[in-house]
């Protein structure tokens, strides 16, 4: 049977095995042999030289009653348990399985590391490694783990286990604790791989975390801000995911609109200035109030974005933000102090000085 199955292609052995499992094969069977895929693969080092672990982990994925977060949606109500792996020794089995065909497919070539890095199109190794991590925290702490303790590494480990690793993090941010130093340095150092394509994949606390930032634009409070900021002290790179957010928000806080003149928590700059006087060539006489970016902003909302970018830790601001929106924010902060100085009203922006020069 391996000799025959190894003939076929994936698609065809894809649709024999639904066809199978769909319409032949009992609750009973299907255990049966989940379990001898998973005992074997753990007792016995020949298991996978003698059969073919990619179909084992077509199977198991098939059978598990589950589907990959790149196409199941975060609000989920519920998920059905990942049965055959409720176990350690069967989870760290389903790891061995998948690390396996992840080694097998790249050596062949450089695909996966290719495909670990796209949002949908992701090898079934991975798609095993997921359902096995999200299964419990323990789960999860196996699997990044085992792929920890393989790095630093040269060849295709190297480059591919820490594209592993921040997809995990991505899916999974609430579960995975970053307590171990190593596992942080891996995943700074995955963000700022441009083939990571790490602002572009799915993250369930982004609609969170995008909420906010809309609020604070527009209603400002102490209690929103401090919880942006445990944000970023606890989850800091999901936070730079939407520092150009923050960048937007301060923009559009300096643009000078009629309704944002008597808005609360105004600073109008250079009122004690007057209109300007404008004559046309007709000899009509115009009066014109001159009125640029920065003219009006909103102090406390200013000071509360640099209390969230400061409480990023500086590893990580100073070396994946600078490309993901910190140097925007720090821009807007320069521009509206010229300006503020220009209209003469350089106390305006005292108290926002001080933090900055902090």
């Amino acid at each position: 049977q391996q000799n025959s199955a190894a003939a076929l292609g994936n698609d065809t052995w894809s649709s024999i095995l639904r066809t199978c499992v769909e319409f032949s094969w009992t609750e009973a069977q299907i255990r049966s042999c989940q379990t001898w895929i998973l005992d074997g693969t753990q007792n016995d080092e020949e298991f996978l030289s003698r059969h073919c672990p990619r179909r084992m982990t077509d199977f198991l994925i098939h059978t598990s009653n589950q589907c990959s977060v790149a196409v199941q949606p975060f609000a989920c109500a519920s998920i059905p348990p990942f049965v055959a792996i409720a176990s350690q020794a069967h989870a760290s089995s389903a790891v061995k399985l998948a690390l396996e065909c992840a080694r097998i497919e790249n050596e062949a070539s450089n695909a996966s590391s290719h495909h670990c890095a796209d949002r949908n199109m992701l090898p079934t190794w991975f798609v095993l490694l997921e359902l096995t991590a999200r299964s419990s925290k323990k789960h999860l702490t196996l699997v990044t783990g085992s792929l920890v303790s393989q790095l630093p590494t040269d060849g295709w480990k190297g480059t591919v286990y820490p594209l592993i690793l921040l997809r995990l993090y991505v899916a999974l941010p609430s579960m995975m604790s970053l307590g171990d130093a190593k596992l942080r340095e891996v995943l700074i150092s995955a963000v700022g791989n441009p083939k990571a394509g790490w602002l572009e994949l799915r993250c369930p606390l982004d609609d969170q975390v995008r909420s906010m930032v809309q609020t604070l634009g527009s209603n400002w409070n102490q209690r929103l801000l401090q919880t942006m900021m445990d944000i970023s002290k606890r989850q800091p790179l999901i936070m730079l995911r939407h520092l150009r957010g923050l960048a937007d928000v301060l923009l559009a806080d300096g643009a000078v609109l009629t309704s944002a003149l008597t808005r609360r928590n105004r600073t109008v700059a250079g009122a004690s200035q007057g209109p300007a006087v404008a004559k046309t060539k007709q000899g009509a006489i115009l009066k014109v109030s001159a009125t640029h970016w920065g003219y009006c902003f909103t102090e406390p909302l200013w000071s509360s974005v640099l209390e969230i970018i400061s409480s990023l830790p500086n590893e990580v601001a100073f070396v994946c933000g600078l490309k993901m929106g910190l140097v925007e924010i720090y821009g807007a902060f320069v521009k509206l102090i010229w300006v503020q100085h220009s209209l003469k009203c350089p106390d305006h922006t005292a108290r926002i000085r001080t933090k900055l020069a902090a």
